[in-house]
């Protein structure tokens, strides 16, 4: 009987197979290590990723805004406005300055994500292109998120002429017009 047992224990640990406890420990402390590193790091490009996405529909809103007045029939602004009245996904809305959407081209609304706020700088909280694509005055969208730790995406009517350009600068909600 001995003999069988210490060939046993010579046969056994190479027909082992599998992890010890401590093993299969070690990887589930590096994998949350790993996952408590990437997580922050990727919410943050996630926000960057609805920002930009946000940023560019506030332009295209504008630009359409002014192509719309620029086409309009009978010489009416077109605006661009927020409305907030659902809390959770603010919405841009294109129409003509009189809201009465009976111009060959119909009004518009767009919808941002839920994970932004909008907010604009005009008065009246609108931009106003007139009929020849001007710009009825200077102002600025504001983009943020809460999720992206301060930064704002901005989209700005820069000339009278009706200009409109994106600014990528964190602290673009800050400015002053006149900066422009």
């Amino acid at each position: 009987m001995l003999a069988s047992v210490s060939e046993f224990r010579r046969i056994a640990p190479a027909q082992t197979k599998g992890f010890t406890l401590i093993e299969v420990l070690a990887v589930i402390v590096i994998i949350g290590i790993l996952a408590v590193l990437a997580v922050p790091s990727g919410i943050n490009i996630w926000a960057r990723i609805q920002l930009e996405d946000a940023q560019n529909r506030v332009e295209r809103a504008l630009r359409t805004a002014r192509t719309n007045a620029r086409a309009s029939l009978l010489g009416r602004a077109w605006v661009v406005g927020v409305d907030n009245s659902d809390p959770n996904v603010p919405t841009l809305v294109i129409q003509d300055e009189q809201g009465l959407c009976d111009e060959p081209t119909p009004c518009q609304r767009v919808r941002l994500n839920n994970f932004v706020t909008a907010a604009n700088n005009f008065s009246g909280g609108q931009a106003v292109f007139e009929s020849d694509g001007r710009a009825r005055q200077l102002g600025r969208f504001v983009v943020s998120s809460t999720y992206s730790q301060g930064e704002n995406r901005c989209v700005v009517v820069s000339t009278l002429i009706g200009t409109i350009r994106k600014d990528n600068d964190p602290a673009c909600a800050g400015g002053t017009d006149a900066e422009d």
